[in-house]
């Protein structure tokens, strides 16, 4: 087996069955492999409309097959999330991937619930399932290092803290103390089945079937890396965007924009170098480490030590949103905390500052809070940090999210969020422009996530709030776009493009290279022909920048109908109606809003923009659901008859 580790592990956390099954090449060469194959395998494991935390629930941990290799370090996830109900993927780096390669699987496919708390072992061929003990009830962290105090250095862990064991649909996993998977409530599943902790060693390193071409192309990606500016911008690890970048963020449940010149007092170049940085971390055979290790004294003469994967993410959530622009040191400590407990900043800070707008309205009162007053400040981030991961008070409210803030207190507060399916937005369309980033968080079939709409754009050396329609073309060039489709994208007046057509593009590329196992921050080195050049040197299937095109459209279309056969349709790909009011800025002027189409914002324009891109996918304008004809022409004929025996199809 070349590329591929050639093995799919099961185990029956119920039965304590570990069993092996050898990968079907035929459908690699369909899905490509990680979220692909995942997506694949759930459609008939995951039986519709089950509980998220039934024992029913299957988890799926996957590598795709250029994982192990310095392009390829992304581990995948995928269960049926408890915040939202959607059939989700999530996505880490780390250490655990590549050791999943080099164990000798492609693939974990986790069922059943364990009698008492467990982790999993699996040291190349051999699996193991362990009673954690005394681990319950300890944080990530602890967790982590116990862990590998006890098995040794060389194994990855994916490990839950106290959010997953209280079954918090608002939580997190962290790959080696680091890197976050699973947002949407992946911890909560895995505390369902009594799994604290996964941990992976392997040692058999991946076989290439061209080696010598595959470095060759690599070589190239890096080269490009290198001029492009990525190794200038790792200086700043992600806190580039923030710092040198033009991105703004709102606060105040995104009523105002936070100031820039209190951001950069806050968080910029000087305090982040001179009292937060220690070292920068990156995934395993990276060649540009983006992730941080911070340290700083916690006050009482004791150094607080944290692992961040996103320092501008955690910074923007829990520094601004949370805490209304805490110093950078509270900020740490609330990460640091964060972390521990396991809690998802990015559905947090948006879920706490909805609760504090609705506490200033008296809507939520003190006797709601058992007599806390919601602020958005450190100490109240704080306590409601360490109330939701208990499940205590107003924190078991706030552990559903924003869903369970207008479940409780009503329906009619609905239009004051920002989640859509349930998961809340990751980044204000209104500071985007209505750009892709924007757009594809309302498309995404799991929900508020933007990450398909960062690969339209160039990460290093610029970020701002929109992309200009000169990086808009390289990225329709690269992506192979058709030139009557090109003039339809750029038929726009003022240097304006059609966000629906690139977004398509932008989702079908995401999910290639994430089945392949390649980091996002790389993108704009990457385009059709290289991958197919990657996969097809890598594991000796030979194959074509059409035929990844296909792939990518597959995996996409087969994530939406899963989603739709768990009853999502096109009156949840929801526009949050705050997106149609004004931000104002420090001075309380309201800024213009506009589109990147030239567009009125407006509900008509955003109807508008739905049609366009549903017409462009081959979907149902009325209900957004692949036709029978699309699943049909992509080779997903029992995915289509399935849809039509369920009366889901037109």
């Amino acid at each position: 087996m070349k590329g591929y580790a050639g093995q799919i592990l099961h185990v029956d956390l119920t039965t304590g069955m570990v069993e092996k099954e050898s990968l079907d090449l035929d459908r690699a060469e369909l899905f490509i492999g990680a979220q692909g194959l995942d997506l694949r395998t759930a459609y008939s494991m995951i039986k519709p409309n089950i509980d998220p935390l039934s024992v029913d629930n299957v988890l799926f941990f996957s590598a795709g097959p250029l994982v192990g290799t310095q392009l390829g370090t992304r581990c995948s996830s995928l269960t049926k999330n408890p915040l939202t109900g959607a059939i989700a993927f999530g996505s880490g780096g780390m250490g655990f991937g590549p050791r999943l390669k080099w164990a000798g699987y492609d693939q974990i496919i986790i069922t059943g619930r364990a009698s008492e708390p467990v982790f999993l072992r699996i040291s190349d061929k051999e699996t193991e399932i362990c009673s954690i003990g005394k681990l319950w009830g300890r944080d990530i962290y602890e967790t982590t290092d116990k862990l590998w105090e006890k098995l040794g250095r060389l194994y990855s862990v994916i490990a839950i803290g106290k959010t997953g064991e209280n079954l918090v649909p608002i939580s997190i996993a962290l790959i080696d103390r680091t890197s976050s998977i699973g947002k949407g409530g992946l911890p909560a599943v895995m505390g369902s089945k009594n799994l604290k902790a996964v941990a992976v060693r392997g040692s058999t390193p991946i076989n290439l079937a061209d080696p010598e071409k595959f470095k060759r192309i690599l070589d190239k990606v890096f080269k490009k890396c290198e001029e492009g500016g990525v190794r200038t911008g790792i200086k700043l690890g992600k806190m580039w965007m923030a710092i040198k970048g033009t991105a703004t963020v709102g606060y105040k449940n995104y009523e105002e924009i936070f100031p820039r010149e209190m951001f950069k007092k806050l968080y910029g170049e000087e305090v982040y170098f001179k009292e937060i940085m220690g070292k920068r971390l990156g995934c395993v055979g990276c060649p540009y480490p983006c992730k941080d290790l911070v340290n700083i004294e916690n006050g009482e003469g004791k150094c607080i030590s944290t692992n961040v994967s996103s320092l501008v993410g955690r910074v923007y959530n829990l520094g601004i949103q949370a805490a209304g622009g805490a110093s950078f040191k509270e900020t740490i400590k609330l990460i640091d905390v964060a972390n521990r407990l396991g809690v998802d900043t990015q559905t947090f800070a948006p879920t706490m500052m909805l609760a504090v707008e609705l506490h200033e309205k008296g809507i939520i009162t003190k006797k709601d809070t058992e007599g806390i007053e919601l602020r958005a400040d450190f100490k109240t981030a704080l306590t409601l940090l360490e109330k939701v991961a208990a499940r205590e008070g107003i924190g078991d409210i706030l552990a559903e999210g924003s869903l369970g803030i207008i479940r409780k207190f009503g329906k009619e507060w609905e239009g004051h969020s920002f989640h859509i399916k349930g998961l809340e937005q990751q980044q204000d369309a209104r500071v985007l422009d209505f750009n892709m980033k924007a757009f594809c968080q309302v498309t995404n079939p799991e929900g508020g996530s933007l990450e398909p709409g960062q690969i339209g754009g160039n990460w290093f050396p610029r970020f701002s709030k929109g992309f200009s329609v000169e990086d808009v073309k390289k990225f329709c060039e690269r992506m192979d776009m058709p030139e009557k489709t090109k003039e339809r994208t750029f038929a726009f007046p003022n240097g304006c493009y059609n966000i629906p057509l690139t977004t398509r593009l932008a989702e079908d590329f995401y999910v290639a290279l994430t089945a392949l196992g390649i980091c996002e921050y790389r993108t704009e080195f990457l385009d059709w022909s290289t991958l197919a050049e990657l996969l097809s040197s890598g594991t000796g299937i030979e194959t074509t920048a059409d035929r990844m095109k296909n792939a990518g459209e597959r995996i996409w279309n087969l994530f939406k109908a899963i989603n739709a056969r768990e009853g999502f349709n096109r009156g949840d790909d929801r526009f949050p109606p705050r997106w149609l009011e004004p931000l104002k800025d420090a001075k309380g002027s309201e800024l213009e809003l506009g589109t990147c189409q030239g567009r009125p914002v407006c509900i008509e324009t955003f109807s508008k923009m739905l049609d366009e891109y549903y017409e462009e996918r081959g979907w149902s304008i009325q209900t957004s659901l692949p036709t029978k004809a699309k699943l049909e022409q992509l080779g997903l004929v029992d995915i289509a008859e399935d849809l039509q025996k369920r009366g889901l199809m037109l």
